[in-house]
């Protein structure tokens, strides 16, 4: 006879029900039988909506953030600014950018320059409205083209931070 169906705990189950028991009396032996199956939908359900975020990691180990633009046919615009700063708001070092996937429909150009800092958040946000050296990333699609493109920038912020920055691109008129 199985120890299951005679209303006994599995053998497996018995520790950990004389566990719960002492920790929780309002565990019994029916509780303690349902308890895998409960953790087995808890840890999938968590494990579901950890994965479902925009972020995710290329072969190679490097996170990879999405972003959507939308531009101007035939006029290089600027996509992105990345820059590195110090708590104090003077610049630590401008990153280090770099085109891994080329658009098909166009051209990215990255620009070492003076940029207005306007997202920074956090500790850092009263950087915001301050003019400091940065790497602008730029992308101008070919002349006439209305579309999608997509290119992929890595950036190297010279601490162990690397990011690579999945670009994509709406072109209207």
């Amino acid at each position: 006879m199985n120890g299951a169906s005679s209303g006994q705990m599995p053998s497996r189950l018995r520790g950990r029900a004389f566990f719960f028991q002492l920790r929780c009396p309002q565990f019994n032996q029916k509780s303690m039988r349902a308890m895998p199956r409960f953790l087995l939908s808890f840890v999938s359900a968590i494990s579901a909506i950890s994965l479902s975020g925009c972020v995710t990691t290329s072969a190679d180990g490097v996170r990879q953030i999405p972003q959507d633009h939308v531009v101007k046919s035939g006029k290089r615009e600027q996509i992105r600014q990345s820059w590195h700063l110090n708590p104090d708001c003077t610049v630590s070092h401008v990153p280090t950018v770099r085109v891994i996937e080329l658009p098909r429909h166009g051209t990215a150009t990255i620009s070492d320059e003076k940029g207005l800092i306007s997202k920074a958040k956090g500790q850092f946000a009263r950087c915001n409205s301050l003019k400091l050296p940065v790497a602008g990333i730029y992308y101008q699609s070919a002349p006439g083209y209305i579309g999608r493109d997509k290119f992929i920038a890595r950036v190297s912020y010279g601490d162990g931070h690397v990011v690579d920055r999945i670009e994509s691109i709406r072109i209207q008129k």
